[in-house]
């Protein structure tokens, strides 16, 4: 039969053990936020890719051309001829939402030009078939995209 006081933890393993669970979340910490700010750099610019992607799809689909736009957060689409009621063709409409891409992933965008422009069969249309560099960046960590002006797509 056991003891009625031998039950239970003492404060002194209790204190043993808090402390070895201390020292290795202080060793561990850093190396999880690491690899979250690379797996946000890296989801960014799965996003442009994706969205890139969406802009020739509809670009084909709507017979008409697309811009991709940057800006030093966001990144969206305009069509152009402009789509409106009563058969207007002037100026650009947005298409699809603008995504956020500071406030979604942490990340700062430079893109150089600051747009590409997709014709209606998909294809880049960069003037002297140069493309885009976008370089998306979060506390010291980078990852690029290149648009070539036809349209392929360089990591």
């Amino acid at each position: 039969m056991p003891k009625l006081g031998s039950r239970g933890f003492t404060l002194v393993e209790m204190l043993v053990v808090l402390g070895a669970v201390g020292v290795l979340f202080v060793i561990g910490f850093p190396k999880v936020r690491t690899a979250m700010m690379k797996a946000n750099v890296r989801s960014a610019r799965s996003a442009v890719i994706t969205l890139y992607n969406q802009a020739r799809n509809r670009a084909v689909r709507e017979g008409r051309s697309m811009t991709l736009n940057f800006s030093s957060t966001n990144a969206w689409v305009t069509g152009s001829p402009r789509r409106a009621a009563g058969g207007s063709t002037c100026g650009c409409d947005t298409v699809g939402t603008i995504q956020n891409l500071g406030s979604i992933y942490g990340v700062t965008v430079t893109a150089t030009p600051a747009t590409f422009q997709i014709d209606p069969r998909g294809l880049g249309t960069q003037p002297s078939g140069a493309g885009t560099a976008i370089l998306l960046a979060r506390a010291g960590y980078q990852d690029s995209v290149y648009i070539y002006g036809y349209g392929r797509i360089s990591k």
